[in-house]
């Protein structure tokens, strides 16, 4: 490390994790997950012909090894957020729930107040920023696009999420 340099010279990129580093607990399990759980029932029902909703019912039905009618699938999701479950049908519903709140104003993405000023510093310094959180790539997005810190997507290099691995 450089005299008065908090940084080694050879860091190229940085990986933050969402919970409890960028964003409150609070939100994300008081906020974010009750939002979705509370819609998942009728934002599944209204949209299960959108390509999107409906490949993730067929992921459902494929984890499963069961052939479950609407009624069946939404009743696994339902149990696989009670559970906290990190399974891609159930992080990508969250995330299209979310980005529908985001949108219609009900909240804003929560960042704690140094985030912003010491991700803009890190890519000031050429250093590309990373996220990974179990939370699908378009929640994770959302999260910093919707901020109350206005949009800072920008920051980011990338995303990854559980398609990666846990």
């Amino acid at each position: 490390v450089q005299q008065g340099c908090l940084y080694p010279m050879g860091i190229k990129a940085i990986i933050c994790d969402i919970e409890g580093t960028t964003t409150s607990s609070h939100f994300i399990r008081e906020v974010l997950f009750p939002y979705a759980t509370a819609r998942l029932d009728d934002y599944v029902r209204t949209h299960q012909h959108a390509p999107e909703v409906a490949r993730q019912l067929a992921e459902v039905r494929r984890i499963t090894r069961k052939d479950l009618d609407l009624d069946g699938a939404i009743e696994r999701l339902l149990r696989w957020s009670r559970e906290d479950r990190k399974l891609k049908p159930l992080k990508d519903l969250q995330g299209m729930i979310w980005e529908q709140g985001y949108r219609e104003g009900d909240y804003s993405g929560h960042l704690y107040p140094d985030v912003a000023p010491n991700l803009r510093q890190w890519r000031a310094r050429g250093i590309r920023i990373y996220l990974f959180s179990s939370a699908s790539v378009h929640a994770q997005r959302l999260l910093f696009t919707c901020s109350e810190k206005r949009d800072l997507s920008y920051i980011l290099a990338g995303c990854f999420d559980t398609d990666i691995g846990a």
